[in-house]
């Protein structure tokens, strides 16, 4: 334990060690950032659990970061992963908590223009967060001037062309940041998806560094990632050798004829490995824009097959727990681009077997209904002005399915109690030569995955009942609760009707709870949930 490391009790206490510990930051042996407070009682750590990467019972309190004064050398733009073009300042280089700092992030053009950053101005930068170099502000009085008092260098201009590749640079409209739109064809994107796709959290290809990967694609030995199945013991060893020949490094084993291979076979071997992984990770390896670890498994659990991820609709997508539209549009984007169709065909043609559970989640399924399809139009952009949640419900409580949907016509739900026009609105949606195939296709898939929901034999407590879930609850999410009373028989639906068997209302509950009180639906609190799973546990 560290000799720093101390208990108290209450707001004051922990503000009054983190002021000690600050005066004394200068004077300690090594770099500190923050300090982080935690929970003494392991009853109470066990009691406010974790989130996705962190204990609840644990939180840092950062110092401020360090700052210094350099001089900015040039300005120039990097590609990322996702084709993100981020201007970066190279500095002369100057000492910030203790790392020499050479380059710094400008992020993005808004970023370069609120500063109004040029060559050869004075700036000061820090560590965000003590890790990441980035310029604070500039020292506009120390900046160059000419004979007639204005700035020797003009303002930076992010680049219209790709730096890498060529192809142009484009930022969508409320988009922060610029992207090349060569895609896989640009050397830079591919790199970045070559080491990500490599990365431990992703396919975990041990060997394959980053400038393994480097080597590999200047030499012409990988352009996709699908193209690592393909490589043999032979040609790693001939892109080292050729590595070696450019660099001028060529070992003095290699001129007389000692090679060593055994780096090359265990890449092979790490590389073969890696044909079976789980659906989540091959998920999160493919790089697909705003869909990181969390996500992926989302969509690996409610889906269960790599199959069915690639040809679900954004209006499908939705309905995956945490996919909001500009998520959805992305995962759906990136499989209808023919070129990572491609890659992903490339890839089980190699063998890589993504091992999923085979069958969609029931918590997936029960979010699937015919009301989901609407909202998630209406988000999507659809026309379905004036058509509110409450007709929505409606038309979903009458209608199990688009077929039924259309067998109503526009008299049909106003019958239901929705208006006239939002009414005729949804009638003339699914005539539109867009929305109304994209309806019809989203509603295949539905029918295709519940034909593939498996079916439990035996007959459970809650079998042939509806349970809807509504509000927070402490010991468990409502995801989980909903797979336990699924595999006791129950539907578990996202809206409250008249067919509801009961609902379970936790902290903060809403609209769902109100409305299971008008209809008179019976209502359980979180307490009679957990005794009702305890003693029906399987």
């Amino acid at each position: 334990m560290s000799p720093e490391a101390d208990t108290t009790r209450g707001a004051d206490g922990l503000l009054a060690y983190y002021a000690r510990i600050g005066e004394r930051r200068d004077a300690l042996p090594y770099e500190i950032d923050g300090v982080v407070y935690k929970l003494d009682r392991f009853e109470q750590q066990r009691a406010m659990g974790f989130v996705a990467r962190a204990p609840r019972w644990a939180i840092a309190h950062k110092y401020p970061a360090r700052e210094e004064a350099t001089t900015v050398e040039a300005i120039e733009v990097q590609v990322g992963r996702t084709g993100a073009i981020t201007p970066v300042a190279r500095l002369t280089p100057v000492q910030v908590a203790g790392v020499v700092v050479t380059n710094a992030t400008l992020h993005n053009a808004d970023q370069i223009a609120r500063l109004d950053v040029r060559v050869g101005d004075a700036v000061i930068v820090r560590r965000a967060g003590d890790v990441i170099p980035e310029v604070v502000r500039v020292i506009t009085e120390r900046r160059p001037l000419d004979g007639d008092g204005k700035p020797v260098h003009a303002g930076f201009d992010m680049p219209v062309a790709c730096p890498a590749c060529g192809s142009a640079v484009v930022r969508e409209e409320g988009e922060s940041v610029a992207r090349c739109t060569g895609g896989l064809v640009c050397p830079a994107q591919r790199k970045q998806a070559l080491i990500h796709f490599a990365s431990r959290r992703a396919m975990d290809i041990e060997g394959l560094g980053e400038r393994l990967v480097e080597d590999l694609v200047d030499l012409g030995f990988l352009e996709t990632v699908a193209d690592l199945y393909r490589l043999e013991l032979d040609d790693l060893l001939a892109m080292r050798r050729r590595a070696d020949e450019r660099d001028g490094t060529t070992p003095e084993t290699v001129k007389s004829g000692k090679v060593a291979t055994k780096w090359a076979e265990n890449l092979v071997e790490s590389i073969d490995r890696s044909r079976h992984t789980r659906l989540e990770r091959l998920l999160f390896a493919l790089g697909i824009l705003q869909t990181g670890e969390e996500t992926a498994k989302a969509l690996a659990k409610a889906f269960g097959t790599l199959d069915t991820v690639r040809r679900a609709d954004a209006l499908v997508l939705m309905s995956v727990p945490d996919v909001g539209p500009k998520v959805a549009q992305s995962i759906a984007a990136f499989f209808a681009e023919p070129h990572n169709e491609a890659v992903i065909d490339a890839l089980l043609a190699a063998g890589v077997v993504p091992e999923g559970s085979g069958a969609p989640s029931g918590t997936l399924l029960s979010r699937l209904g015919l009301a989901a399809l609407l909202r998630a139009a209406k988000q999507l952009g659809a026309p379905l002005d004036g058509l509110g949640d409450t007709s929505i419900e409606r038309i979903g409580e009458h209608c199990a399915s688009l077929a039924a949907l259309k067998a109503s016509g526009a008299h049909g739900l106003v019958a239901m109690g929705v208006p006239s026009g939002p009414a005729k609105a949804v009638m003339d949606l699914l005539e539109d030569s867009h929305w109304g195939p994209r309806l019809t296709g989203a509603q295949a898939l539905v029918d295709e995955l519940r034909a593939l929901s498996p079916v439990s034999s035996a007959e459970g407590p809650l079998q042939g009942q509806t349970v809807v879930l509504t509000g927070a609850l402490s010991a468990m999410t409502r995801d989980a609760a909903g797979e336990q009373l699924e595999a006791l028989g129950a539907k578990v639906a996202g809206s409250v009707s008249r067919k509801t068997s009961f609902v379970v209302a936790g902290e903060a509950a809403g609209s769902k709870l109100a409305k299971a009180r008008q209809l008179g639906v019976e209502v359980w609190d979180e307490a009679r949930l957990l005794e009702f799973l305890a003693r029906h546990a399987r």
